[in-house]
């Protein structure tokens, strides 16, 4: 464990010293730039995710997304990313609105529930936690910082070739 978080905290370091780099070249190219470098680090994340969900739940499956954005704040700017189960999108069909490719129950398969009781006084049971999202960060975190890394070194090398001819 000692290993493994001071490996995540030299990545985050080279990816400051990148991030550095990148702020000398002009603003719209290197945003540009690192932004691409970022999506293409951060869609390692689905097909670990996509084999850590239940096979039989083809909602979740079809609502697994990944969103990444680079935000310009001043001089370093922010940089975040986000993956796991959409809500789907409302669309009416036959009068009615329902919910497409919906991942709207993924909290409750992730964390599980109690056992309860209906108020008519029957039982309902108890749905066990899966963690799926959880050990799926857990797993491939190493991997997307070693990929941001070597994906924006990448681009800054491109970017800086580039901009020299």
């Amino acid at each position: 464990m000692i290993n493994a978080t001071l490996n995540e905290a030299k990545m985050q370091q080279q990816i400051r010293d990148i991030i550095t780099a990148f702020l000398k070249l002009p603003k719209d190219i290197a945003k540009k730039r690192m932004a691409s470098a970022i999506r293409k680090a951060t869609k390692l994340f689905e097909p670990a995710l996509r084999s850590n969900t239940p096979y039989n739940s083809g909602s979740l499956m079809r609502s697994i997304k990944t969103k990444s954005k680079l935000y310009d704040h001043g001089t370093w700017g922010a940089m975040s990313f986000v993956a796991g189960y959409t809500m789907g999108t409302l669309k009416k069909k036959r009068g009615q609105f329902i919910i497409e490719g919906s991942g709207h129950h993924a909290i409750i398969v992730e964390r599980g529930t109690k056992s309860r009781v209906r108020a008519s006084g029957g039982a309902c049971g108890a749905m066990p936690a899966r963690r799926m999202a959880q050990r799926t960060v857990d797993s491939v975190k190493g991997q997307i910082l070693s990929a941001m890394v070597s994906e924006m070194a990448a681009a800054l090398e491109k970017t800086t070739t580039e901009l020299a001819k």
